[in-house]
């Protein structure tokens, strides 16, 4: 993958475009927004399957059992130190660790949720740029629709920084006296706000 995302979870896909069949990898929330943003690409879903877990879910469930561990912890600590202490201020001091604890885990949890997030817009599968890297060859064709790409795995994706990729393939279409040729083609774009821009090709 290009990019990675701790809220979403990562989906293997085997998929149909153009005749051609792409096993893929996709970051999605779950199964209706994968399959929503293969059918957006125009993939035809052959089958398709969750992977593991997102980050994000491992880190809730990971943080749950160190908070309850802890919780645990300070209430057998409390009991041994406050012995002989009056009821009332064993309750004031295990109060007191306790919001100790989940102040912590709160703000932690809601800095990790913002970092998430702020990664999630900006996430951009394989996928996409083989797409819209295909999309943008096919238009400069002399016969478009005779374009056959192979699968997008068969290609190389980069990715440049500042949500700005390039792909590097082949394509085999006719030309201008129809004759069929394999032609090389580099790619490179940029994604904002849901749009992509073309920043340079050449197709030799």
């Amino acid at each position: 993958m290009v990019a990675g995302n701790s809220l979403k979870k990562i989906f293997q896909c085997t998929a149909k475009k153009d005749g051609q069949v792409h096993e893929l990898k996709l970051d999605a929330l779950d199964r209706e927004d994968a399959i929503r943003q293969l059918k957006e690409l125009n993939f035809e879903v052959i089958s398709l399957e969750e992977i593991r877990k997102s980050a994000w879910k491992i880190f809730l469930e990971s943080t749950g059992s160190v908070l309850w561990g802890c919780l645990l912890k300070l209430k057998e600590i409390g009991h041994k130190k406050q012995e002989g202490l009056p009821s009332e201020q064993k309750d004031n001091k295990n109060i007191g660790c306790l919001v100790i604890v989940v102040i912590f885990f709160t703000i932690l949890i809601i800095s990790t949720s913002m970092s998430a997030r702020k990664s999630t817009s900006s996430s951009v599968s394989e996928a996409q740029v083989y797409v819209h890297a295909t999309d943008f060859v096919r238009d400069r064709l002399s016969s478009p629709s005779t374009a056959r790409f192979p699968t997008y795995s068969q290609g190389i994706v980069k990715n440049l920084g500042g949500n700005k990729y390039g792909y590097a393939g082949y394509v085999d279409a006719q030309n201008a006296f129809g004759a069929t040729v394999r032609s090389k083609y580099y790619v490179e774009m940029e994604f904002t706000e849901g749009e992509c821009r073309l920043l340079f090709i050449t197709i030799e």
